[in-house]
């Protein structure tokens, strides 16, 4: 028996990002004001606003089911003075979506997207907030290891740290 098909990987559009942007928002309920920023000018002319707080090349694509709803978020950026690795952002799936292979999907087209960037490595930055446990998971499933934890001051008592993960491209 053939395996179901996953998901419909396509590049944010005009038609996605609303859409898009409503699932970001609804999963990372505690940005701060640039990251706010940032999702509001996501698929805009605007969005270069970003690389005046080091972020350029900036692409986002979404999961899409047969009917066009949108289960998915992944992106790919550059960070001002990291020539080294391309970074996974925005990173989601709907909670109602979840369990169904989209993640993995979602993951494993980032990463080959950021092998034919050339780069040599893929980060990102994550949370040991339980809410977060499964995608913990997927990351060790797909070998991205913490090379670094951090305690920001915002999060201090609340026992969650910032975890940095990378996977080697190459």
């Amino acid at each position: 028996m053939a395996e179901p098909a996953g998901p419909d990987i396509r590049p944010l559009s005009p038609a996605t990002r609303r859409r898009a942007k409503a699932l970001i928002r609804r999963v990372f309920t505690d940005e701060e004001p640039l990251d706010l920023l940032n999702i509001a000018l996501l698929g805009t002319p605007f969005q270069i606003v970003s690389r005046l707080y080091g972020v350029s090349d900036q692409r986002v694509w979404t999961a899409l089911s047969p009917g066009g709803e949108v289960l998915g978020v992944t992106g790919l950026y550059a960070v001002a003075g990291d020539r080294e690795a391309l970074w996974l952002g925005w990173f989601c799936v709907a909670p109602e979506a979840r369990g169904q292979g989209i993640g993995g999907a979602l993951l494993d087209f980032s990463i080959a997207e950021a092998r034919r960037s050339g780069r040599r490595l893929l980060r990102l930055h994550t949370s040991t907030d339980a809410g977060e446990r499964a995608a913990q998971a997927l990351y060790d499933s797909r070998g991205l290891r913490i090379v670094a934890r951090d305690q920001p001051l915002t999060w201090i008592g609340s026992g969650i740290e910032e975890l940095t993960r990378e996977l080697a491209l190459r």
